[in-house]
């Protein structure tokens, strides 16, 4: 990973650059925890080889962004729990990465088909 992408994995910025302090913001925080950030790169260069798939920012696409998020399942959750529509899951990193924590937390790597 380098070093811009690895940067949000620990925190959560703000649209200012700052953190947000809002329901919305604490409740879409999420933060990879040490220990899985080498199953986090493995299944970020299978789903999508670290971003250089060709599809992987594709807005049409079923599955959507670093860490191929499934638009099906997830885009309506995202919105109405986080505020994030499906352009930012998918072509914003930072995003992508809290959204894939959030359903990390939730069911392990059971939503990706590369798992650790």
């Amino acid at each position: 990973m380098d070093g811009q992408t690895a940067a949000g994995l620990g925190q959560t910025p703000g649209p200012s650059g700052g953190h947000e302090d809002s329901q919305e913001a604490i409740a879409c925080d999420c933060h990879w925890p040490e220990s899985e950030r080498a199953n986090l790169y493995a299944v970020e260069g299978c789903e999508s080889r670290h971003g250089q798939d060709a599809g992987t920012y594709d807005l049409s696409a079923e599955n959507g962004g670093i860490l191929q998020i499934n638009r099906p399942t997830w885009e309506g959750y995202f919105l109405e729990t986080c505020g994030w529509d499906w352009a930012q899951i998918v072509t914003d990193d930072t995003t992508n990465y809290r959204a894939a924590c959030l359903i990390w937390e939730r069911n392990g790597w059971a939503d990706w088909s590369c798992r650790p």
